[in-house]
């Protein structure tokens, strides 16, 4: 399932050096890299684990899910952008292995995921978006090794997380 290598390192490398940038950013110029949701989720994380709802932080407008998966934030401040990284690389490794069923030889595809500044930054920034496309492509993923079952309740989470992805039910 996995890619090669050389595609999967050079993705994970331009991840590392885009966080590490972007930590950077955030510490020594006047307009920061990260995204300000990440210090929403932050909070709504530390309202959970205080047994509190997440909602109590005012602007907190995800899935709770969100806010427990943040826990460990609250003590690796990276944490969650190392998640949501390690959610946009998973996500080039399933759509390898989806165009391999479908006998599509158009890898260029999976490296321009890998390798697209826009899906970089959007990771490494701290937005839950790449977790969100994750759970797509696992759910469609899952309908193609045929394990319905599975696929529904992956969709089912997909749409628990992030309500935008029930627009993908007709489809």
């Amino acid at each position: 399932m996995w890619l090669t290598k050389r595609e999967t390192l050079i993705g994970l490398i331009a991840r590392l050096v885009f966080l590490v940038c972007g930590i950077l950013a955030d510490n020594f110029l006047p307009v920061g890299f990260t995204d300000l949701d990440y210090k929403v989720f932050t909070d709504g994380a530390a309202y959970v684990s205080k047994g509190l709802s997440p909602y109590n932080r005012h602007t907190y407008r995800y899935s709770p899910v969100l806010a427990y998966l943040m826990i460990p934030n609250l003590y690796l401040p990276i944490f969650g952008k190392l998640l949501f990284i390690f959610s946009d690389l998973v996500v080039g490794a399933m759509m390898q292995d989806l165009m391999r069923l479908e006998n599509d030889s158009r890898m260029w595809l999976v490296y321009t995921w890998l390798l697209n500044p826009l899906v970089l930054a959007i990771s490494t920034r701290g937005s839950c978006d790449t977790t969100a496309t994750f759970l797509i492509i696992l759910t469609v993923w899952l309908l193609k090794k045929q394990r319905e079952w599975l696929a529904a309740v992956a969709f089912g989470f997909t749409v628990h997380f992030r309500i935008y992805p029930i627009i993908f039910a007709l489809s």
